[in-house]
């Protein structure tokens, strides 16, 4: 959270014609049929549970793959939130060396900072975040 993944994805985007997938897109309309509060601890958890049901395979299956058949014309794309090792690896499994994987991390003064500029109920926000396995 906090880390640059928008900026990156905004240069690759522009830079090199990358199409972006939003697995928090997903989920937000998942929780949204459920009448869920579509905040961040709902979307992990929720996430958590797709995990565990689908041994990982959601993002591929319902999210990934979806987009991906829905325009084929499209040779670029950027997945966001591809948080667990299982999850790289079932993509790599999937597409093979097409799969490349960014870890963007900051040190964690500057991601408190970065939230607190946002509001002291962001900042809140994070901190209860960051405690999510």
């Amino acid at each position: 959270m906090a880390s640059g993944k928008t900026s990156v994805s905004a240069v690759l985007q522009k830079l090199h014609g990358f199409v972006p997938i939003s697995s928090g897109s997903f989920l937000r309309a998942h929780l949204a049929t459920r009448s869920e509060p579509l905040d961040r601890h709902n979307l992990q958890e929720l996430g958590d549970s797709l995990d565990k049901a689908t041994d990982f395979s959601w993002l591929i299956d319902s999210v990934a793959n979806p987009a991906i058949q829905a325009r084929p014309d499209v040779e670029n794309w950027l997945l966001d939130a591809v948080r667990k090792p299982r999850q790289v690896e079932l993509f790599r499994l999937r597409f093979g060396s097409a799969v490349r994987h960014l870890h963007i991390i900051a040190p964690e003064a500057v991601l408190q900072q970065r939230y607190a500029a946002r509001s002291a109920s962001h900042l809140d926000e994070y901190n209860a975040s960051v405690l999510h396995s």
